[in-house]
């Protein structure tokens, strides 16, 4: 796999998340799992497993954070730019939410003297 926009850069100076987004990018439209996501990161950047495994908390809440992503439910991951604002929450699965539950938790009360 290669990506245009890194024709001259050192892999080692690229972020996942700069990798992740042009994985995506390249897919056409079509949502990708994390871990395959993952997996082509790796692929292309030729990391081990061990440091993968180290990047990878760090990775998950970078792509949290970054507004390019956009969750998907499931582990799915895509684009924001794919999406039209007004139709984002219609593509988000939500496979907990059958309409019957209650989803917000009653508040309890804390008591910091008891351990």
């Amino acid at each position: 796999m290669k990506f245009d926009k890194f024709k001259n850069q050192n892999k080692d100076e690229l972020s996942l998340i700069e990798v992740a987004y042009e994985i995506l990018n390249n897919n056409n439209k079509e949502v990708m799992n994390f871990s395959d996501i993952v997996n082509e990161m790796q692929d292309y950047l030729g990391k081990s497993d061990d440091d993968i495994k180290r990047a990878l908390p760090q990775f998950y809440t970078d792509l949290n954070n970054d507004g390019s992503f956009l969750s998907l439910g499931e582990n799915v991951w895509g684009l924001r730019k794919w999406y039209p604002y007004d139709s984002v929450d219609e593509e988000v699965n939500h496979p907990e939410d059958n309409g019957t539950e209650n989803t917000h938790k009653a508040a309890q009360k804390v008591n910091a003297f008891l351990s």
